[in-house]
């Protein structure tokens, strides 16, 4: 039976609408599955701190698999590949509406080296001397970090520059200067005593990682799990080297 011409108008005015529902509901719906998650974390953080804890989750919830999926420095948040962020906070930038945002860690940095180097640091202000490890995407860090925590205004500090937090801290392990970052991001070097934190103050940058969801999402069981277990995680890390 073919439809009538009422019939023809009535789906035409409905159709975007349906097409609409249908998409959210395979966004926000069927396209998580109960037990998987998708998260894209920033490299360094996924790399240093996450990826070595997951076997710590699986243990405890062996049935939610975690997928690592592409981090993307321009990220918007309407990808439907990823269901879970953990995003660096960029002080100019809101988050969107619809993202539910909690901070994680990283918002402390300090400086950092082996313990050869360290042996000729014996106050804040022998770093003057010292080869400074720069991050290029951050080149403020060694100036707020040495005149919040000690008072020293310095606005033009040259040193070797990495574009990745990773390079930093290879550059400090062989040695090649003072590095000033997250301790998060090196725990495994401090633990074993290939680094050393020379001092102890930790300065505030403003940004740091933060747990990003869609608020559509809320009260999903393994979102929450997930969740729940990745704040732990940071408070147990803060609370190592006693960082506010």
């Amino acid at each position: 039976m073919l439809p009538t011409v009422r019939g023809l108008e009535f789906q035409r005015l409905i159709g975007l609408h349906v097409e609409g529902l249908e998409k959210a509901i395979e966004r926000f719906g069927q396209a998580l599955e109960p037990r998987k998650l998708r998260v894209s974390a920033a490299p360094t953080l996924a790399t240093r701190w996450l990826v070595p804890r997951l076997q710590q989750f699986r243990v405890v919830h062996p049935d939610i698999e975690i997928e690592l999926r592409q981090f993307r420095y321009d990220e918007n948040f309407s990808r439907d590949d990823v269901d879970l962020w953990i995003e660096i906070k960029r002080p100019a930038r809101a988050w969107p509406r619809g993202i539910r945002a909690r901070y994680l860690l990283g918002q402390e940095i300090l400086p950092a080296c082996t313990p050869a180097v360290a042996a000729s640091l014996r106050c804040p202000q022998d770093l003057l001397k010292a080869t400074l490890l720069q991050h290029t995407n951050y080149p403020d860090n060694w100036a707020l970090w040495l005149e919040e925590a000690v008072g020293l205004a310095t606005p033009s500090l040259p040193g070797p520059g990495f574009d990745l937090g990773s390079h930093l801290i290879v550059a400090a392990c062989a040695g090649m200067g003072v590095t000033v970052i997250q301790p998060a991001l090196i725990e495994q070097e401090l633990a074993t005593g290939q680094l050393v934190l020379p001092f102890k103050r930790s300065v505030g940058t403003g940004r740091g990682y933060y747990l990003c969801t869609r608020s559509a999402l809320s009260g999903h069981e393994a979102v929450e799990l997930f969740s729940e277990w990745l704040l732990e995680q940071a408070q147990s890390s803060i609370a190592r080297y006693k960082l506010s």
